[in-house]
């Protein structure tokens, strides 16, 4: 009890800490006419703050307990490469290759601007999320399930993956056909369609969580359809040129499967060192190949030549650091442009991006000309610039609310999203185990994406949920751990 009390009341003090440090950060910015730019880079002055700011960050993982699979760790450590990349990449003078380097279009001033703003409302998040997401034991999946719920959830997986993949299969067979026939990543957005097709395909990968973890796969099943999968999400980028969906479905079937592998009598396992090292060597390559596709992406025929060159004579291994730092960094410069041009070229929207949004799920594009068109910054203000650099839902958030406004919606996104994963042990440990990694899938994209460009996927997770709950599962066992 006495070690509960003591745990409550670090928590207490860090909450009380990172809203101090928050406050500084706000008055700071609020001083922001006084900085003197012309001494120091905005890199050089924003970096103190990014390192207090994630030192803070990483003591609030440790003494709140969040386990590796937890959501807000992987949103706000994710959020620091893409958001802070080019900051690490300056201030680190790390080498880089990248030919196009649009952060020289924006001055000191926007720069300095868009870095505090994100690194406000990132803080701003992470509050809310610290104080509504409890640190609750997350049981293993369990085989102790009635046998015939258990069976509805395999069967209903496998369909989602038939139709899923079927129309993932011809949605990326024309995508591909498209801009090979361009050479270059340029014909993507001539390829991509908007319709049944690419909704349906959206159910492909809540079929493999729902097979992950319908209890009714061995682990050697399970690592056959996540190698397979995994394979499969990286030629698509190769061929394709896309990297965003894929990247980030990737880390969450990542984390499903190894979640979903856990030993269920709860046994500690030893460390496997070697697999260890098969996960870095992984992980290494997966980074060199997005590196590749980011030089080579308007000249698609070049990537696999190139990349089984260096697969060969190790020249992977070379600058991967600054590489992936100005490749993730570039997502900053989309909330740059927002604030470059927000109020002084747009208008603020107040809210009304996320009103568009709403019917997005229905087919009435037809019926409605380009009312969604206005739900995108990156049909509005990256095409006005013409700086293709992304999104982000900070960035959203700015355009939406301002400065104030913005700071508050991050924090109320941190308390919603806090509220989202509090999973129930309960009972359907199983189903709500799937459906807390298609919910990760999908809200871990808003690191390189808005709200629009997931809410459809959203839609279809939700009524996966509302399937699996018609029927109740029994839950007679189930092990936690820390």
């Amino acid at each position: 009890m006495n070690n509960k009390i003591m745990v409550d009341q670090k928590r207490l003090v860090l909450s009380f800490i990172n809203i101090v440090f928050t406050f500084f950060l706000l008055f700071f910015f609020l001083q922001f006419n006084n900085i003197d730019l012309s001494v120091n880079s905005p890199e050089k002055i924003i970096f103190p703050w990014i390192v207090v700011s994630l030192i803070l960050h990483i003591i609030n993982f440790k003494v709140r307990k969040y386990n590796f699979y937890e959501f807000g760790i992987w949103y706000i450590i994710l959020s620091y490469f893409f958001l802070f990349g080019l900051v690490f990449r300056e201030v680190m003078k790390l080498k880089y290759s990248l030919e196009w380097n649009p952060i020289t279009y924006f001055s000191k001033t926007d720069l300095c601007k868009s870095y505090f703003f994100s690194l406000i409302a990132l803080n701003c998040f992470s509050i809310g999320y610290f104080i509504t997401k409890k640190n609750k034991k997350v049981s293993n999946i369990s085989s102790n399930i009635n046998n015939n719920k258990l069976n509805e959830m395999f069967y209903l997986g496998l369909s989602l993956v038939l139709i899923g993949g079927i129309c993932m299969l011809v949605n990326d067979f024309h995508i591909i056909s498209v801009v090979n026939s361009y050479n270059s990543y340029l014909g993507y957005k001539y390829a991509v369609q908007s319709g049944l097709l690419d909704d349906l395909a959206n159910l492909f990968l809540p079929g493999i969580f729902l097979l992950l973890f319908c209890g009714k796969l061995n682990k050697s099943q399970k690592k056959y359809i996540f190698l397979i999968t995994a394979i499969y999400f990286i030629f698509i980028m190769m061929l394709t040129g896309s990297r965003k969906i894929k990247l980030f479905s990737l880390v969450s079937l990542f984390l499903g499967y190894i979640f979903s592998s856990k030993d269920e009598k709860g046994k500690k396992r030893h460390i496997n060192i070697f697999k260890i090292f098969i996960i870095a060597v992984f992980g290494i390559l997966l980074l060199n190949i997005l590196v590749i596709i980011r030089d080579n992406r308007f000249e698609l025929s070049n990537i696999i030549p190139i990349f089984m060159e260096n697969l060969f004579n190790f020249n992977f291994i070379n600058d991967i650091l600054g590489e992936v730092l100005s490749e993730t960094g570039l997502t900053q410069l989309s909330i740059t442009s927002i604030i470059k041009t927000v109020p002084s070229v747009f208008p603020f929207q107040y809210g009304m991006t996320f009103v568009r949004t709403i019917p997005s799920f229905l087919p009435i594009g037809w019926l409605i000309g380009d009312f969604f068109y206005g739900a995108s910054s990156t049909n509005i203000i990256n095409t006005y610039l013409n700086m293709p650099v992304g999104s982000n839902l900070i960035g959203d958030l700015y355009w939406n609310f301002g400065i104030i406004g913005g700071f508050i919606s991050a924090f109320v996104f941190g308390i919603i999203l806090g509220k989202i994963f509090n999973i129930e042990n309960k009972e359907n440990i199983n189903g709500n185990m799937a459906i807390y990694f298609c919910l990760f899938s999908q809200l871990i994209i808003l690191v390189r994406a808005e709200f629009f460009d997931i809410f459809r996927p959203l839609v279809l997770i939700y009524l996966i949920y509302l399937l699996l709950n018609k029927t109740k599962f029994s839950l007679k066992g189930g092990k936690s751990y820390e």
